[in-house]
């Protein structure tokens, strides 16, 4: 968002958290003016740089959506978007980030074969989800993830950028 006229894909973009954001404040935390919405990012590649990106813009418009914590594997990559995203803390273990009271919703952009166990656990403990696509591998892991969102009550967001470019 380098300039100030907000274009249809970052619209969407914004809407994505202002989903997480309601959603979350009807559940199972309430949210006054002031409180803010804890972002935890669970992996860190070249798609999760481009969604640390755009939700650190949002975070700067916005001082009710912060990014708490950055989770991969790999130790490199986690320590420098933990620096260029000024993430409270870092992880390794995904896990991790899904036991912590603080954090309300996560962020998954990791290989695809872990998006359905991980948007299932985060959703189970308590965590409102944008996943990025594909949402799953399988019609009965997707069956999976919907029916957990379901009887969770937990919002789930996918990716679609594709889908929404002039192209289409």
């Amino acid at each position: 968002m380098e300039s100030n006229n907000l274009h249809r894909r970052d619209l969407l973009k914004a809407a994505a958290v202002a989903g997480i954001a309601s959603a979350t404040a009807g559940t199972t935390k309430l949210f006054a003016a002031n409180d803010r919405i804890n972002l935890g990012f669970i992996g860190c590649g070249g798609r999760s740089n481009d969604l640390l990106t755009q939700f650190s813009a949002i975070a700067k418009m916005d001082s009710s959506v912060h990014i708490s914590t950055v989770c991969d594997v790999y130790e490199k990559r986690k320590k420098e978007k933990a620096e260029k995203f000024k993430a409270e803390s870092s992880c390794d273990d995904y896990r991790e980030v899904l036991g912590r009271s603080d954090i309300d919703a996560v962020v998954i952009a990791t290989p695809d074969h872990w998006h359905a166990p991980m948007a299932i656990q985060a959703m189970e403990k308590g965590k409102d989800v944008y996943l990025e696509k594909p949402m799953t591998r399988t019609v009965e892991e997707a069956k999976l993830v919907y029916e957990t969102s379901v009887k969770t009550k937990r919002i789930l967001q996918i990716g679609s950028q594709t889908t929404s470019s002039d192209q289409w």
